[in-house]
């Protein structure tokens, strides 16, 4: 007769029972103990365990995770299982799934050395606070790239890659077209793989290579500073030495002629305009940039 009803077994006591009962026969042969007919066993129930209970919402909740996500990465952790890097396009969170063994798991697998040094060559080729880079907002259906800031860095501390929270400015219109004040949408945790740096202009790059010039220059005038700093203590010490000896000798110091004294100071008043300007350069970049992170900052603490 059958009556179609769901019951669960535990198959680990199911097994302990399974021996012990075995055992009992033997036992009862061995020693003309009567065996019982019927033996009752803990291993079976109506009701759904709690374990199952949770097992299955945390498999229905990854499964729903993995469809909104997006994969980034493939390794093979030390035990040859291939694990896949996922990111949540909502939260921005990052999880592991493997497809062989089913498992999902927010901290990522234990993988050989060589892939982690790998991983760490990989995470120097980072981008730092204020850098402009194009993105895929969830609000524009992420499928246009828009173009914003980077407002934070952070480094994960398992594969060692580093995350980002990025922000961009928001225009809204109020009614017949006047302009309202600007907002900005930010997106925490961001993986380096979603993000692509905006490519620098010729005008950047010549800046930035002036830029290392004039740091060249001054940490030039720096080091001639200090060794004729170093110099002019020498050559003090030395006279200290010859008048506490009481000799007659004594050292002269080499003096510089009027034209390189003033080729010195033209030299060193050049590299010091050139650290002024760029100084002012900088500061007209904070000040745009300052409204870009102060905007993702407040919106952040909302």
């Amino acid at each position: 007769m059958e009556t179609h009803e769901v019951f669960f077994c535990n198959i680990q006591k199911f097994k302990e029972e399974d021996a012990l009962l075995l055992l009992q026969r033997h036992f009862r042969a061995r020693y003309f103990f009567p065996i019982p007919d019927r033996w009752e066993s803990n291993a079976f129930q109506f009701s759904k365990p709690a374990e199952v209970a949770k097992a299955e919402r945390e498999r229905q909740g990854w499964a729903v995770l993995r469809r909104r996500s997006k994969s980034e990465r493939k390794l093979t952790d030390v035990k040859g299982l291939e694990w896949e890097q996922f990111a949540d396009t909502v939260t921005g969170e990052i999880y592991f799934h493997c497809e062989k063994t089913g498992d999902s798991q927010w901290v990522g697998p234990k993988v050989p050395d060589m892939a982690m040094a790998q991983a760490r060559r990989n995470a120097q080729a980072t981008l730092k606070v204020g850098d402009k880079v194009y993105y895929r907002f969830a609000s524009g259906g992420g499928k246009v790239e828009t173009m914003c800031f980077v407002t934070n860095v952070r480094q994960n501390d398992e594969d060692y890659s580093f995350l980002y929270d990025i922000a961009k400015l928001v225009s809204t219109t109020k009614k017949r077209g006047v302009p309202s004040k600007n907002r900005s949408e930010i997106e925490k945790w961001v993986t380096r793989g979603l993000l692509r740096q905006v490519p620098k202009s010729a005008e950047e790059i010549k800046e930035e290579q002036q830029e290392e010039n004039w740091v060249m220059q001054l940490r030039r005038a720096r080091d001639r500073d200090e060794r004729g700093a170093q110099r002019q203590k020498q050559w003090e010490a030395e006279q200290a030495r010859l008048k506490r000896r009481g000799g007659r000798k004594k050292a002269e110091r080499k003096s510089m002629s009027a034209d390189e004294v003033a080729a010195a100071r033209a030299r060193r008043v050049s590299a010091e305009k050139a650290i002024r300007d760029d100084e002012e350069r900088k500061k007209k970049e904070e000040l745009q940039n300052k409204a870009v992170l102060a905007a993702a900052a407040k919106a952040g603490a909302r």
